[in-house]
């Protein structure tokens, strides 16, 4: 054979090496697609008979919750398992009142009559890969008569500052009957067929979560009324706290710290305002928390009751309270430019004065300086009877027989009271004028 040829054949015999290869290969990957398309056909196949065994058995779930009594559905409904042909089911009953035709939980604010019943069932099986677990759900409308006319129903519904609910927040009553459950993904709670009368409820939050007035709002009493459905609103939230600092400004103009016995905090989102006292007599600044972070801003004042209200600022501050956060705040205080003299119109220097402010049943005590000022002055804005006293003494000289004399000394404590309204944080100036001419006794 010439040498061309030879050539040739060992060139051809290397390409039919190569299409073996490839024809295996092509062989190796379809016979796997096929396979594959198999298994797929056949996982399929199964979940479709699972899915119409589902549907079926949630069916008859339908219609044996439609068969139940009222009372019997809204007291509580535990799983079941059910097992055909080898695989077992499990299926989840629900029942919940509804007040409204839109086959919702209805947790809408007043008093309406819970008409309907929202009857569900949900059916799964082990292995479940690409389909959800079959769910039915129906209206159930009660017949006439089937509730008893003195039963009720109670929605709650629990929102956060923002309005949102807040679900999982856990409830429970008792009174005339029971209750228990949570709230769901709606805030919403509904426990019906209660005998109507009160019932104390219990609320169990979450870590740091408190009602409008900063409490754990853990008690409170709700009412049921007979045929009818009474919605109450639980607004919760996670506490915040403010920081506030006070100042008062000296006679020269400078501001300086203004120890206070107390803080008061006032939302009109409050039942009640908060009041904070110092921990160690007076201080700056002062920590009020938990409190409810409101949409609006929180009012700040010195003081240590309610009815000490500043008429404007900037004897009161504003500030909004961050949820689960910390805001600071600088609060203005009224000061009492006091000064205690003689009737010579000499300084007193150590004379007890004495702050009261009736209003509030609260007296503020200090003693006067060289100058006979007060070093600290800031006072909570108010109406105050002003005392001050000094111990006066008195000389006297009696004859004892005809060369001895006895010299007496009396200590007699004498007093002067003025009332004085501390209402700006520019100063009140007050001067008290004291004598051996005023009332005997000790500022109290």
């Amino acid at each position: 054979m010439p040498l061309q040829g030879r050539y040739r054949a060992r060139e051809e015999d290397g390409f039919a090496l190569i299409e073996v290869i490839v024809s295996a290969l092509v062989a190796v990957l379809t016979t796997a697609a096929v396979v594959a398309l198999l298994t797929a056909s056949s996982h399929t196949a199964a979940e479709q008979r699972h899915k119409a065994q589902a549907y079926s058995l949630a069916q008859e779930d339908q219609a044996r919750l439609r068969g139940m009594r009222i009372a019997s559905l809204v007291h509580g409904l535990p799983a079941r398992e059910v097992a055909v042909d080898g695989t077992t089911y499990t299926v989840t009953s629900t029942a919940t009142f509804v007040n409204d035709k839109t086959a919702t939980a209805s947790c809408g604010e007043g008093t309406s009559s819970a008409d309907y019943v929202k009857i569900g069932s949900e059916v799964a099986w082990p292995g479940m890969r690409t389909v959800k677990p079959v769910a039915i759900f129906s209206i159930l409308t009660p017949a006439n008569g089937s509730i008893d006319p003195t039963h009720g129903a109670l929605s709650i519904l629990a929102t956060d500052a923002s309005g949102a609910p807040i679900p999982g927040v856990g409830l429970s009553g008792q009174g005339p009957g029971g209750f228990k459950g949570a709230t769901d993904g709606n805030g919403c709670a509904v426990f019906a067929d209660l005998p109507e009368g009160n019932y104390t409820m219990t609320t169990t939050l979450g870590s740091g979560y408190v009602d409008k007035d900063g409490g754990p709002a853990e008690l409170q009493t709700v009412g049921v009324v007979g045929g009818s459905t009474h919605t109450v609103s639980l607004m919760l939230d996670r506490g915040g706290a403010i920081n506030a600092s006070f100042r008062f400004r000296r006679e020269g103009g400078a501001q300086a710290p203004a120890p206070v016995a107390g803080m008061v905090v006032f939302n009109t989102g409050m039942t009640t305002p908060g009041i904070f006292e110092a921990k160690e007599g007076r201080e700056t600044p002062i920590r009020a928390a938990p409190l409810f972070p409101f949409a609006s801003p929180d009012a700040v004042y010195a003081g240590t009751c309610a009815k000490q209200i500043p008429e404007g600022d900037p004897a009161i501050a504003s500030v909004s309270v961050p949820a689960a956060g910390t805001a600071p705040v600088t609060v203005q205080v009224p000061a009492l430019y006091l000064t205690v003299t003689e009737e010579q119109g000499e300084p007193v220097p150590g004379a007890k004065v004495v702050a009261t402010d009736a209003e509030c049943q609260a007296a503020y005590e200090y003693l006067t300086d060289a100058n006979g000022r007060l070093a600290e002055p800031a006072l909570p804005w108010g109406t105050y009877t002003v005392c001050a006293s000094k111990v006066f003494t008195t000389v006297t000289k009696r004859r004892r027989g005809r060369r001895r004399w006895e010299i007496i000394e009396e200590h007699v404590p004498h007093y002067e009271t003025r009332t004085a309204e501390v209402h700006s944080v520019n100063g009140t100036n007050f001067e008290l004028s004291l004598s051996s001419g005023d009332p005997e006794g000790e500022c109290e």
